[in-house]
């Protein structure tokens, strides 16, 4: 039996796809504090939040194809957000064309997300690093020494 492809032409990501099975959720402007409090919970959301109001502010259009067009829209500004340094160059090594084309703004915002995690991890890792270095061979403790 032959496969079947499940599309005839290339695949396309829409806003409803992407919101998945989120629960419904209605929001008034009554709930923008209630909002903007749950935010504070995880607040690389609220970076992803004024990264998406950045966009829109400088006009963003979907799809966008090449990192390039992030980094055109970053210009020469530089943000420090929290932890969190927002400039060309970090966009550049922070997202993989691989990441691309970016179909609308839910997939620019979780990619905005996924490159904060990223770069979070990465420095995590490197002050990781640096900690080990500092502590002497002979010293460092068996994490797993007590499960013996």
């Amino acid at each position: 039996m032959e496969p079947h492809p499940l599309t005839s032409g290339p695949l396309v990501s829409t806003v409803t796809g992407w919101r998945g099975a989120a629960i419904p959720l209605s929001l008034t402007e009554a709930d923008l504090d209630l909002l903007d409090l749950v935010l504070c919970v995880y607040p690389e959301l609220r970076i992803v939040a004024l990264l998406g109001q950045l966009a829109r502010a400088r006009g963003l259009r979907y799809p966008v194809e090449s990192v390039r067009q992030l980094v055109q829209l970053a210009g020469d500004d530089r943000l420090e957000l929290g932890e969190h340094v927002i400039d060309a160059q970090e966009i550049a090594q922070a997202i993989p064309e691989s990441w691309l084309p970016i179909a609308h703004e839910g997939e620019f915002l979780t990619i905005v997300h996924r490159a904060l995690v990223r770069c979070s991890a990465a420095e995590s890792a490197r002050r990781s690093g640096q900690l080990t270095a500092l502590v002497p061979v002979a010293a460092r403790r068996d994490p797993n020494a007590d499960l013996r």
